[in-house]
């Protein structure tokens, strides 16, 4: 072979080899990672549709889409941004929870984007920031539902019923007594969640203060607390709903990701369901048959109240998608973030019965229409406490709200909120008895032991526990009379019931600060000692003479009738 043909041939393979390698970084593909809630198959195909838009104008980027369930979502993704390896593009619900990221240096700052791009911001509602600007700057786009919590129910039941949609307290309590009549549960509940029942709450509170109860004690303006009236009346609201009857069998164990309460409805057994109005999208592609039976109504008012009728609580985009600082291809994730959110995939989510703050939205649909006028005639739109408070403060929210769904915290329940508590540097106290015939012995030894701390447990023997200790004639008061009468005193923040002989096991549990009570030297107080051996206070408060609830039981069967 001639040197003039080696030459060629090398040259002809070094061509070969330089076209092969062109052609493999022509197919390198740089993943743009992209977590969301969004679970149904129309907001699926939605932002899978969104995705491939991005693909085709951008061939060097590939978006890898996770649909996760609510609140699995929240734990994921607190623990991959605890881990620094959060996906670059991610949903929020904006507010406290965003805020926590963002001063961690962990979410992008879109100001610039947006500002290199003022089309593209001023297509959206101006209000749709809100939850996300922090210190001036935007941290997320609005990329779902103006959404806000109604009460739906269903047209054939209030029908047969002859019932007609409340508008106060009142009508409420008889439309919860006619259908309790009918064994048909008043609401469909599944607050496992805790959330779910926090809609209640919230708007008990906004309805009965008006909305400058919350914002005062939020951020802690003069005269705001979170003892405020209104604040209690809410919870007692929310157990006179609960006494009536008005939740489905097990509601504070029912599991709304996996659709329980919608079942509830569905299957007639329920009549009702407080939701935000994503639930009607959801319903649609769930059981089109339902939704035709669907309807819904505002929050009734509260008489008395202070608020407006009009509030509302939810949020002008809910579901707000930002970028992390860990993305090492933020510019390509914004254009992600932007096609998730332009026209066509704007358009697809009214399509599919949810409406993203977008100007110039149009639809012929009544219920969107409906929901629409209740946004642009709301006096107020309150963003749901568990997103506006940091994420330590809505979780005891959350927490004390399923506690009062169910009448009482748990041992569980209670212990998890006093470490949080402790955490804030707060001192927790801790007394216990029966309480069976609340006298002011009782209630001088509530005011002894809240004076020694910040916060006030109070346990309280079960009816079982009762009649081991005092006989089957007792208690006089039942459990749950017993501990409303309780969670009704300023005095006291939270009850336990704990169904031991003593209260021992539920202060190993609690490891109290302060534990008070009267009438017990330390000597015969083994639970004064315990709390002292790990460095407590044990509190022996002097007894108030002359009150003791079986002295007065005594006295009433020696009285003549």
């Amino acid at each position: 072979m001639k040197a003039g043909s080696v030459s060629k041939i090398g040259v002809l393979v070094s061509s070969l080899a330089a076209l092969a390698l062109t052609s493999v970084a022509a197919h390198a593909v740089e993943t743009i990672t992209a977590w969301d809630l969004q679970t149904t198959t129309g907001a699926v195909k939605i932002l899978g549709d969104a995705a491939a838009r991005f693909e085709k104008a951008n061939p060097g980027f590939k978006a890898e889409q996770s649909h996760i369930q609510n609140d699995a979502y929240k734990t994921k993704l607190k623990i991959a941004f605890g881990a620094n390896q959060p996906p670059c593009v991610f949903s929020s619900w904006g507010g406290g929870p965003l805020r926590e990221y963002v001063k961690a240096g962990q979410v992008v700052d879109l100001t610039p984007y947006l500002d290199k791009d003022p089309a593209f911001k001023e297509r959206f509602a101006p209000a749709g920031f809100s939850s996300v600007t922090f210190d001036g700057k935007i941290y997320g786009i609005p990329a779902e539902n103006t959404a806000m919590a109604v009460v739906f129910f269903n047209k054939e039941i209030f029908a047969k019923e002859n019932l007609t949609p409340p508008k106060n307290w009142d009508e409420l309590m008889n439309v919860v007594k006619v259908l309790k009549a009918k064994n048909i549960a008043p609401f469909a509940l599944a607050n496992k969640n805790k959330w779910t029942g926090s809609m209640y709450f919230v708007y008990l509170a906004d309805r009965i203060g008006g909305s400058e109860v919350f914002a005062k004690a939020s951020t802690r303006q003069p005269g705001g607390s979170f003892t405020d009236p209104a604040f209690i009346e809410a919870g007692k609201r929310i157990q006179e709903l609960v006494k009536a009857g008005a939740f489905a069998e097990g509601y504070n164990g029912l599991d709304y990701d996996i659709g329980a309460s919608r079942r509830l409805l569905y299957s007639g057994k329920a009549a009702m369901e407080l939701m935000g109005t994503w639930e009607a999208a959801t319903i649609r592609n769930e059981n089109p048959a339902f939704y035709e039976k669907l309807d819904f109504f505002p929050f009734p008012t509260v008489p008395g109240g202070k608020g407006n009728a009009n509030a509302v609580i939810g949020t002008v985009g809910d579901n707000f998608i930002s970028v992390s600082t860990a993305c090492k291809a933020p510019d390509a994730a914004f254009k992600l973030v932007q096609s998730l959110t332009d026209d066509a995939a704007a358009q697809a989510r009214l399509d599919d019965k949810r409406i993203i703050p977008v100007k110039g939205l149009k639809t012929d649909d009544p219920f969107l229409n409906r929901v629409m006028d209740l946004v642009a005639n709301a006096s107020n739109v309150q963003l749901w406490y568990d997103q506006e408070l940091s994420p330590n403060l809505a979780q005891v929210h959350l927490n004390t709200v399923q506690a009062l769904f169910g009448l009482s915290l748990t041992p569980e329940a209670a212990a998890e909120l006093a470490e949080r508590f402790r955490r804030e540097k707060k001192v927790v106290g801790f007394t216990n008895g029966c309480f069976d015939l609340l006298h002011l012995g009782h209630l001088h030894s509530f005011m002894k032991a809240r004076e020694a701390c910040d916060v006030l447990f109070v346990g309280l023997n079960t009816d079982a526990s009762i009649k081991r200790l005092k006989g089957e004639d007792r208690p006089i008061n039942n459990e749950e009379m017993r501990s409303l009468l309780l969670a009704s005193l300023d005095f006291v923040d939270y009850v336990v019931p704990f169904d031991e002989d003593t209260a021992l096991p539920l202060i190993e549990k609690l490891r109290p600060d302060v534990i008070a009570k009267e009438g017990y030297p330390l000597e015969c107080w083994p639970e004064g000692q315990f709390v002292k051996s790990y460095g407590g206070q044990a509190l022996e408060l002097p007894r108030l003479e002359g009150f003791s609830s079986t002295n007065i039981i005594n006295r009433m069967k020696s009285s003549p009738e």
